[in-house]
């Protein structure tokens, strides 16, 4: 490919003349650069959907952010003061909620709602009473997140499937003229 043109732009461009039908078929071919460029705004390098895709998802985010550091925050103070009953001090997540792992025998020490415990029973997962509202809003923020990612990448993909429906029925129409101008030589 020289310069990026693929091999049947160049070919219709140079015999532009023989075949003037075809040269203005190919012109109205949609610019993916464009399509490349949207996508590549919307979307990372990984397919994650970009905080700017809109303001809207841009703040969702934000709170969302800024919640779980505050149960983060609250949960760790909390493994701290009650150091000598929790069993590893890691905020731990059970049930899409942020827990605190405690010692089994001490599972009356923290009051809150006991979410499990783990396999060998050593631990009990506790969501303490001073983190059920936090957990709450970040819960509340989540389908938030979901449904604008939706539509951040629904209305750019409507517009994006138009246009690769569009070049791809006229480069079927380009497959269709190849292969019949091959039969007719």
């Amino acid at each position: 490919m020289s310069g990026g043109t693929p091999a049947p732009v160049r070919y219709v461009q140079a015999e532009s003349q023989r075949v003037p039908l075809l040269g203005r078929r190919l012109a109205r071919l949609s610019d993916f650069n464009i399509l490349l460029r949207e996508i590549r705004s919307a979307l990372d390098d990984k397919g994650y959907v970009r905080d700017h895709a809109s303001p809207t998802l841009q703040h969702i985010r934000q709170r969302l952010k800024h919640v779980r550091d505050r149960v983060h925050r609250t949960l760790q103070d909390l493994m701290t003061t009650y150091s000598s009953v929790v069993q590893d001090p890691i905020v731990t997540i059970r049930n899409e909620r942020f827990v605190v792992p405690l010692k089994t025998d001490f599972r009356q020490a923290l009051r809150g709602i006991v979410h499990g415990e783990s396999a060998s029973g050593a631990t009990v997962y506790v969501e303490p009473e001073g983190a059920v509202e936090l957990n709450n809003q970040f819960c509340t923020f989540r389908p938030k997140r979901s449904a604008q990612y939706a539509r951040s990448c629904g209305s750019s993909r409507s517009v994006w499937q138009r246009r690769v429906w569009r070049s791809n029925r006229r480069w079927s129409c380009w497959g269709r003229w190849t292969s019949s101008s091959r039969r007719d030589v």
